[in-house]
């Protein structure tokens, strides 16, 4: 299994061995620096988060239903083709009086 952390090879002159020491995942300096931090950061950053996921998952979403519904939707009829010329006609004599 692979570990999330990075390895860093140092060479040690002294024993003419090369010693691997990892550095620290992004969840683990997250846990530390933000999470461990104070209460109120971990509530921000879940808030934060959370606001962040579902504005790109609506973008997706709306996307795909869209995309294909494409032609079907309230937004790309045209409506001028429906429009008859009573309808003008009374447009027309309700502007007169």
């Amino acid at each position: 299994m692979l570990s999330s952390r990075l390895l860093v090879s140092k060479f040690n002159p002294i024993s003419n061995k090369v010693r691997f020491v990892s550095s620290p995942s992004i969840s683990s300096t997250l846990y530390r620096k933000v999470w461990k931090k104070s209460n109120a950061l971990y509530i921000t950053y879940v808030v934060i988060g959370c606001v962040v996921i579902e504005g790109i998952y609506g973008y997706a979403t709306t996307w795909v239903w869209e995309s294909s519904n494409r032609g079907k939707l309230y937004k790309d009829i045209d409506w001028s083709k429906f429009k008859s010329e009573d309808e003008e006609e009374e447009e027309n004599e309700e502007e007169d009086e």
